[in-house]
């Protein structure tokens, strides 16, 4: 009978240790896939950084200028023809 209790408490124990071998296993896989993300977002973070930071002053300042030239004029007219009326039209 001793023997038997002690080959059932074995066996608990054995199933205790198992489950806690798979939740450390699934703690390390989570761990795992949490630092491949960091790692991911660390690279895509530095390649934003880099963009921003060797950008050409020179080619965007002329790029912005044109930009606003093209509103400007846009804007010019749009106010034009806000002003037309069918009677000016008609003219």
């Amino acid at each position: 009978m001793a023997i038997s209790s002690a080959l059932n408490r074995l066996n608990s124990a054995e199933g205790q240790i198992g489950a806690a071998r798979a939740a450390n296993g699934a703690r390390a896989a989570r761990l795992e896939i949490e630092s491949s993300q960091l790692e991911s977002v660390g690279i895509d973070r530095e390649e934003a950084r880099s963009s921003l930071e060797d950008v050409d002053i020179a080619t965007m300042t002329v790029e912005f200028q044109k930009t606003l030239t093209i509103l400007n004029a846009t804007q010019a007219t749009i106010s034009k023809l806000a002003n037309l009326s069918l009677f000016n039209y008609l003219k």
